[in-house]
């Protein structure tokens, strides 16, 4: 007793008639046919399975340089805000010892850089952890508060010509 319907007997006697001459022209009705077809089955998967792993590991890739050149321009301008500081330093105090004009427009155009690039730093995407994050807006703000007393202090010395 058959549980499919009635109709689908002629549908497979169609498939079978056209599965058959498939089979033997494909080589499928022998046992080294069917070997070769699992295999050529199995190849195929491994290499859609190689492109599916390609494009992962390029977009990996990708995602690694991004974070390898955000770090660098993080590291330079680090080390662009100490030489700033260092060079900063040294003006002001050549500005308490003899104030030009000249001196006060380097130290305040240093820590107006010094500013910009802290609140630049601040600034980047939450892709850095929340500790960097808050330590770079605590720089942004001492910073600023510097800019601010060092401001205050070069205006109780009178600049000389």
């Amino acid at each position: 007793m058959s549980i499919a319907p009635a109709t689908d007997k002629p549908v497979l006697a169609v498939v079978s008639r056209l599965w058959a001459p498939a089979a033997r022209a494909l080589g499928l009705n022998t046992l080294r046919g069917r070997f070769l077809a699992m295999s050529v089955a199995i190849l195929g998967l491994l290499v859609l399975l190689a492109v599916a792993v390609n494009s992962r590991v390029r977009g990996l890739a990708g995602e690694n340089t991004a974070n390898i050149v955000e770090r660098q321009t993080i590291s330079a301008l680090v080390v662009h805000l100490t030489d700033d500081l260092w060079q900063t330093e040294t003006t002001l105090q050549r500005y308490m010892l003899t104030p030009t004009a000249a001196e006060r427009a380097h130290v305040d155009g240093l820590l107006a850089d010094m500013v910009a690039d802290s609140e630049y730093l601040a600034g980047r995407p939450a892709g850095v952890s929340g500790y960097v994050s808050e330590r770079a807006r605590d720089l942004r703000d001492d910073l600023r508060r510097l800019r601010a007393e060092a401001s205050q202090l070069m205006g109780l010395r009178v600049d000389t010509p």
